[in-house]
């Protein structure tokens, strides 16, 4: 998968979300094909990424309210469709 991003923060969400799945275990959040998420605070967007990855036909609303995030996460995600 490839992403745009600075290594330090990548390497945390990478390992919170991907590896660790803590967005998802034992939160008592569950996702099934068809959900609608809304990511508030998306950052770079690794979770909106690995909901797409796991799930069929999600809609995913992903907020970041730092232009300069918001950006890298709009790039991550247009990555997603190309």
């Amino acid at each position: 998968m490839a992403v745009v991003h600075r290594q330090h923060e990548t390497d945390f969400f990478y390992q919170q979300i991907f590896h660790d799945q803590k967005q998802t275990s034992n939160t008592g959040i569950s996702l099934q094909d068809g959900a609608c998420v809304f990511d508030v605070g998306a950052n770079i967007g690794f979770f909106t990424l690995f909901v797409q990855q796991i799930w069929q036909d999600v809609r995913v609303y992903a907020f970041e309210p730092i232009p300069a995030i918001f950006e890298t996460l709009q790039v991550n995600t247009s990555l997603l469709w190309q």
